[in-house]
């Protein structure tokens, strides 16, 4: 699993369902599948327009290609987390959809409270702060990773 996200939390996505497909749509954070076996990565997000799966680097390369002139604050950051691990350990109490006062700021999911008794709880893997207990990868970094990931054994 990719954490995607960054310091300021707003953090821009191409080829995403809700806009046109060369805009840039901003996330507080999102979480993609990133799968790998055998010298091939797929990611899977749900909200993207592209195909799911995707190949890991077309993904990175249409998702993530064109943003190079942003405030470098705004660049993407991953965290990964094994798969199992966040089945197992994820937490979420919605409490991020709240405002200061207890408010939803929008209506919840239908679907019932992730986790319950997890140690992954959402607002430390939304921590992409120097602060953080989870390894932090640039958008580089990232993409070295997915590339190095892709090469056939």
């Amino acid at each position: 699993m990719l954490i995607v996200s960054n310091s300021s939390s707003y953090c821009p996505f191409r080829f995403h369902k809700s806009i046109n497909n060369h805009e840039i749509v901003w996330w507080n954070y999102h979480v993609i599948l990133l799968a790998s076996q055998e010298g091939s990565t797929l990611v899977y997000d749900f909200d993207s327009s592209l195909p799911v799966p995707t190949s890991g680097m077309e993904y990175m390369e249409l998702t993530f290609g064109g943003i190079e002139d942003l405030n470098p604050e705004q660049s993407p950051c991953f965290k990964a987390i094994d798969a199992r691990d966040y089945l197992n350990s994820f937490v979420s109490d919605r409490s991020h959809m709240k405002d200061s006062e207890g408010n939803w700021l929008s209506n919840p999911p239908n679907w019932p409270l992730i986790g319950k008794n997890g140690d992954l709880p959402l607002p430390a893997l939304m921590d992409f702060t120097q602060s953080s207990s989870e390894r932090i990868f640039s958008l580089g970094e990232m993409m070295a990773l997915v590339a190095l990931l892709s090469i056939p054994n």
